[in-house]
């Protein structure tokens, strides 16, 4: 089974990448959002970003690049989370050539935008998203990259969602852009994140939702590899403990499961500028608990 984290670029942090290469992370799970990287029509920047991306590469960690969220002048003046307008959907094309093309040999898994079923991610369409975003998102990025693997579509049974990810993924399982299943799972209970992944019919506490892997199965795609793209846990609600605890019973949990090809945990470090504290790192950069906890559950599996 795959161990990755969530890594968000953010200035003064490049040592979480080291942390988690020390740790035995083996993945990262990295944004190359279009907003930041063209920001003007036609002109493409990684800026500070390719700092992140070659001292991962030196290291040894192997990247699954997430790509999406539209800039302004794209999407009609709105907000990222928009789909492009027609007009612009040539450009998200030449967007996702230049991204992956650029990363020919180095990065060769990528994603297309990150929880369409919760309303602060994505806000177009269901048709949007199934074309202009995967169907030609695809496309682009074979065309980049005949070696690529494309995962997806990192539905979430988080709260707030404007409609069930089963009919989202299976909106994406449709459009045949997919090689890997990426779902994202949280909630303070391990046991209910497991009803979540594979209870054998519908699964509490609301009885009219089936598990991933039922869903999957019903669908004809119980064969494509499955990674929880986020989970994690809060450590001012749980506990450092709790939060360290609660990750070696759920990788635990899932190495049993061989259709589980990955988990990345989220996050590597936390945002210094807020409150959260899902981190293995502290915003500063202290090792919080879980961070020991998941070196020794790698070293030892």
């Amino acid at each position: 089974m795959k161990i990755g984290v969530n890594v968000n670029f953010r200035p003064g942090q490049l040592g979480a990448i080291e942390q988690a290469a020390e740790a035995g992370i083996q993945w990262l799970r990295i944004g190359f959002p279009w907003l930041r990287i063209e920001k003007q029509e036609g002109v493409y920047d990684l800026g500070w970003r390719e700092t992140f991306i070659n001292r991962a590469l030196s290291l040894g960690l192997k990247l699954y690049g997430g790509l999406g969220y539209s800039p302004q002048w794209a999407n009609g003046n709105t907000s990222k989370e928009m789909p492009p307008l027609t007009e612009h959907v040539d450009a998200w094309v030449k967007y996702l050539k230049w991204v992956v093309g650029g990363h020919k040999g180095t990065i060769n898994h990528w994603h297309l935008w990150n929880e369409p079923n919760l309303k602060h991610f994505y806000g177009g369409t269901m048709w949007e998203y199934e074309h202009p975003i995967l169907s030609r998102g695809y496309a682009a990025i074979i065309a980049a990259n005949p070696a690529a693997i494309v995962g997806g579509p990192h539905t979430t049974h988080w709260g707030g969602a404007k409609e069930p990810w089963m009919l989202w993924l299976k909106a994406a399982l449709k459009t045949q852009t997919m090689q890997i299943v990426a779902h994202h799972i949280y909630g303070e209970d391990v046991s209910q994140l497991l009803h979540n992944l594979d209870c054998k019919k519908r699964c509490p506490p609301w009885n009219r939702f089936v598990s991933l892997r039922a869903f999957l199965k019903k669908h004809n795609a119980g064969h494509l590899p499955v990674w929880i793209g986020e989970t994690g846990w809060n450590a001012h609600r749980v506990g450092e403990t709790g939060q360290a605890e609660r990750l070696v019973t759920l990788f635990d949990a899932l190495q049993k499961r061989p259709w589980v090809d990955g988990v990345f945990y989220y996050q590597m470090q936390d945002d210094p500028n807020s409150e959260g504290s899902m981190g293995l790192l502290d915003g500063q950069g202290t090792r919080r608990k879980a961070w020991y906890a998941i070196k020794h559950w790698i070293s030892t599996h």
